[in-house]
């Protein structure tokens, strides 16, 4: 007879897995410190945080409307390509929305 161990962590971990899977499932309203956090503008930029990013730019905006403009704009999209480790602002959010997608996901796993 063949025992196998650890098959109990295995199921306890998919369960973990699938739930929050569902957790995950819908749409997320997060601001700049859950999505970009001070661990991931160190490792992926120029900046300890976003707010020393958007410092540093020299793009102001007042409004809501202004700074989601931004955003947009391409002045933004090249600085964040010189001083990051992206080709632009798609690549950064891309990633940010990755990682933050990925611990969520794996949020109580032994």
């Amino acid at each position: 007879m063949i025992e196998i161990e650890g098959l109990s962590d295995l199921t306890k971990n998919l369960d973990t897995l699938a739930r929050n899977a569902r957790a995950l499932d819908g749409e997320h309203h997060l601001n700049f410190g859950e999505l970009f956090p001070d661990r991931f503008m160190s490792a992926y930029t120029d900046f300890g945080s976003m707010q020393e990013m958007l410092d540093a730019s020299g793009l102001e905006g007042d409004t809501e409307e202004e700074i989601k403009a931004i955003f947009q704009d391409q002045e933004w999209n090249d600085f964040v390509a010189q001083r990051t480790r992206f080709s632009g602002w798609e690549g950064m959010m891309r990633k940010a929305v990755g990682e933050w997608t990925s611990e969520r996901l794996h949020r109580g796993l032994t």
